[in-house]
């Protein structure tokens, strides 16, 4: 079976700078993105405040986990 290598993909300068796409992955980690926002999250406590605008109707004896906990670990 031979290898299929796709060509990148070349856009129009930015500002003298040369922009390309391609789609190897390198070296990228999956899970930096959601680490930098949950460390934002714990500065700001924007889930905790978010958890605060919502009216929570779930019967209490039916609640495992308070509402503030579960969008923050989403």
């Amino acid at each position: 079976m031979s290898k299929s290598t796709q060509e990148p993909l070349r856009f129009l300068p930015v500002d003298g700078l040369s922009v390309r796409g391609d789609f190897d992955g390198g070296a990228l980690s999956s899970d930096f993105g959601p680490m930098i926002l949950r460390g934002l999250d714990r500065q700001i406590g924007l889930t905790e405040r978010l958890a605060c605008a919502f009216n929570d109707q779930r019967h209490p004896s039916y609640i495992t986990h308070k509402l503030h906990k579960s969008v923050a670990t989403s």
